[in-house]
């Protein structure tokens, strides 16, 4: 019974902690790059994360 719980409950928790790593960057990058002002460079970078991220979750 434990051991179950706790596999449910590391799947859900490593799913967060992805989707928070993933945030992260995206903040990250979108600072550096406004602050450089590479507008067009970051819509592509975002258009092409976007498409690797629903590839990778396919």
């Amino acid at each position: 019974m434990n051991k179950k719980g706790q596999e449910e409950g590391g799947s859900s928790m490593f799913r967060y902690t992805l989707i928070g790593v993933v945030f992260t960057l995206l903040v990250f990058v979108f600072i550096l790059v406004i602050s450089q002002g590479f507008r067009e460079t970051l819509i592509n970078g975002a258009k092409d994360m976007m498409k690797n991220l629903l590839s990778f979750l396919r």
